[in-house]
């Protein structure tokens, strides 16, 4: 049987698919209702709709039928969808039932109702190809409809908690259990900036690598010296010069070789006792 609240029958008329996806939780969301990961599949069936897979030439599809007074709402889904887009197909064909066949059933007016997903609503949402399209003006079709499961699976006080705290989309996912890229976008939906790194060593950081320690400026405490290099000469230059070097070197030992060695005391003036005995050294050589 299904449930029919007077609240959300008012909130879906005006469109607020934030504030249908909170109410959604409270009456149909049980001990899940401040859940991060909510059973998506348990708050459709206690809302009063069916889950069914069948082979059908569509990702999902909703029925709504009246049978004598006694409405029959199926969401059907194609047995293979994944997990990730199952869910988020869940929630938004709820919110089309929410949005456009709950109020007929209000009125007094269904018959017989349905919608087919022919793609991935999970997949159309993330790629931001319905974004911007849902609001008052626009109470039914697929983009509001996107824009309440977004909201069913990311509540807007819950995801910006969350991403405050964590400041990764990756995390936030998990946390959620829930595509990334839906984060994502849903960020986006809700202008959350994400951080971009301030300059290069903050990049860095945030890719988890660690730049390296900044070098001592104290250089005479820490032993070390810095010392000039010493000249070379360039290896052109010293080929081209190696044969005039070597001459000249050759010429200069043979000058050196050629000059007899004079003692210090030749240079010297001799005194005249040194004299007179040179003169007695010479003589007595000519007597002998």
């Amino acid at each position: 049987m299904i449930a029919i609240f007077p609240e959300i029958v008012t909130t879906a008329a005006a469109g607020d698919v934030e504030r249908l996806a909170i109410l959604v939780r409270k009456y149909f969301g049980a001990d899940e209702t401040r859940a991060p990961r909510i059973d998506v599949a348990k708050v459709v069936e206690s809302a009063g709709l069916n889950v069914r897979r069948l082979s059908i030439d569509a990702h999902g599809a909703l029925l709504a039928k009246d049978e004598r007074g006694s409405f029959q709402i199926a969401i059907v889904l194609h047995p293979h969808l994944a997990a990730a887009p199952s869910q988020f197909m869940m929630a938004q064909l709820l919110g089309r039932y929410l949005l456009e066949v709950q109020p007929l059933i209000a009125r007094g007016e269904c018959q017989v109702s349905g919608f087919q997903e022919k793609e991935c609503a999970l997949t159309r949402y993330a790629q931001g190809r319905t974004a911007g399209r849902s609001g008052p003006a626009q109470r039914g079709g697929e983009a509001a409809a996107d824009a309440f499961a977004a909201a069913l699976l990311l509540p807007r006080a819950m995801i910006e908690r969350a991403y405050e705290k964590l400041q990764d989309e990756a995390k936030v996912a998990s946390f959620f259990g829930v595509n990334q890229a839906l984060v994502r976008r849903r960020l986006d939906d809700l202008k959350i900036a994400v951080k971009a790194p301030v300059n290069f060593l903050d990049a860095e950081h945030q890719a988890g690598i660690q730049p390296p320690e900044p070098p001592s400026s104290d250089l005479e405490s820490s032993g070390t010296k810095i010392v000039a290099p010493e000249p070379t000469m360039p290896r052109a230059y010293a080929a081209s010069t190696y044969g005039s070097t070597e001459k000249m070197t050759r010429q200069k030992d043979t000058r050196q070789e050629a000059t007899p060695t004079v003692s210090k005391a030749a240079d010297r003036p001799a005194t005249g006792m040194e004299r007179l005995r040179e003169i007695a050294r010479k003589l007595d050589k000519g007597v002998g």
